[in-house]
């Protein structure tokens, strides 16, 4: 598959087909759209990998009354 915009990367957790072949946690991660990652993660079978393109945007966490 050709890397595109809407693609992102994806750790499997999880043992599961995919295409021809299964995904292994210990397997290396690989690209995917970003309907199919949503999809994997709703079923948690994979992990976004941090530096690809996240679905969700991550919240900031809260800061306390001193600001931290």
């Amino acid at each position: 598959m050709a890397e595109s915009a809407s693609d992102v990367l994806v750790q499997p957790v999880s043992s599961y087909q995919e295409g021809d072949g299964l995904k292994h946690s210990h397997d290396a991660p690989y690209l995917v759209s970003r309907s199919r990652a949503a999809a994997l993660k709703a079923n948690g079978l994979v992990e976004l990998v941090e530096g690809g393109s996240p679905i969700e945007p991550s919240k900031p966490k809260p800061r306390g009354r001193r600001g931290g």
